[in-house]
């Protein structure tokens, strides 16, 4: 049996690896998974360190995991340390003393590969952790521009410009600055934010942030008093995969498609969650579309109230009055309800 890893002595991107064991019983308790810091401590631009070895075991205990994201993030992981075993890292042959946590980790990412929509959600994973490179692991994505020359001019203006914009136009976004609109027939809105940001000659980020505003909404804030923005933006944001922050390389025409093609899957994700108010009503109770029950539970109501009394509504207040018995927002849709009969 493998001993536990005498963490002090080993190393990750930040120095001293000593606080990953409370790194790692965090991310085993809570929900979502902060995958964000285990990338960057671990495998950070395709670099590894003696650390990143010693939690191959632990990310091995992931891959029966019941969120699929959290098992596509560990074995994408996984899979790009185990990639760099080559580079200097001072954890001796990993290959041999990992063997039995490395046999088990590839044997599942070969099985989740087999799906096409998992490969591309592992590609894209990869692209936005590790670069353009991240299929040649020997090659870090710096060493290949040995002589700087000068970006593409107004390099960001034009990936909005030739990509962004006309994808969501021609679904009937309307541009004002960073943001992008839709306003539907009754008055539901959907929303994309796309700010970009210059990181070097090459390099430059992407932030997407996406939302949904039920028609409704105004008039049901203004009576309870409750304001509903930011939960509505915080949990409809990602709506499936993260778009959150998109690393580009704007000399490399395929890493832009890729982020185009994201973009087009959000792009249709917002038109399908907005077509129908039941469709707004599965996005909520997607198991995939991650959020506290209580929080679940209100927001359910809150799709549901402005079609009127029915027995979904009435079921979704009965659920949101059990999860949170003091919600001040209840006894005012109760109210209102009993006005209309």
């Amino acid at each position: 049996m493998n001993q536990p890893p005498d963490w002090p002595t080993l190393r990750h991107a930040n120095g001293s690896a000593e606080d990953l064991p409370v790194i790692l019983d965090r991310m085993s308790s809570a929900s979502p998974r902060d995958w964000d810091v285990l990338w960057s401590m671990l495998c950070g631009h395709g670099i590894v360190y003696s650390a990143s070895f010693a939690v191959l075991p632990w990310l091995a205990d992931w891959i029966d995991a019941e969120d699929p994201d959290d098992v596509l993030q560990a074995v994408t992981l996984a899979g790009a340390i185990i990639a760099r075993a080559d580079q200097p890292h001072g954890a001796a042959d990993v290959r041999t003393q990992y063997a039995t946590s490395i046999r088990r980790l590839l044997s599942r990412e070969h099985d989740l590969l087999q799906s096409p929509a998992a490969r591309q959600k592992h590609d894209r994973l990869l692209r936005g952790r590790i670069g353009p490179n991240w299929e040649n692991p020997a090659v870090p994505e710096w060493v290949e521009r040995n002589t700087p020359r000068d970006p593409p001019r107004n390099a960001l203006r034009t990936v909005v410009r030739d990509h962004v914009a006309p994808l969501l136009k021609e679904a009937g976004f309307a541009r004002s600055g960073h943001r992008f609109t839709l306003t539907r027939d009754d008055g539901t809105q959907a929303w994309v934010t796309v700010r970009s940001y210059k990181l070097g000659y090459y390099e430059a980020e992407f932030h997407v942030d996406a939302g949904i505003w039920p028609a409704g909404l105004d008039a049901l804030e203004e009576g309870t008093g409750i304001t509903m923005g930011n939960t509505w933006t915080h949990h409809l944001t990602e709506l499936g995969d993260s778009t959150e922050t998109w690393g580009l390389d704007l000399d490399d025409t395929a890493s832009i498609v890729v982020f185009r093609d994201l973009l087009c899957g959000l792009r249709d994700r917002l038109l399908w969650a907005t077509a129908d108010r039941r469709n707004l009503i599965a996005l909520l109770r997607d198991p995939a579309n991650r959020m506290y029950p209580r929080e679940r539970a209100w927001l359910i109501v809150v799709a549901l109230y402005d079609l009127g009394p029915s027995v979904d509504l009435e079921a979704a207040l009965q659920e949101c009055e059990e999860l949170s018995p003091n919600h001040r927002g209840l006894p005012w849709i109760r109210r209102q309800l009993a006005d209309r009969r």
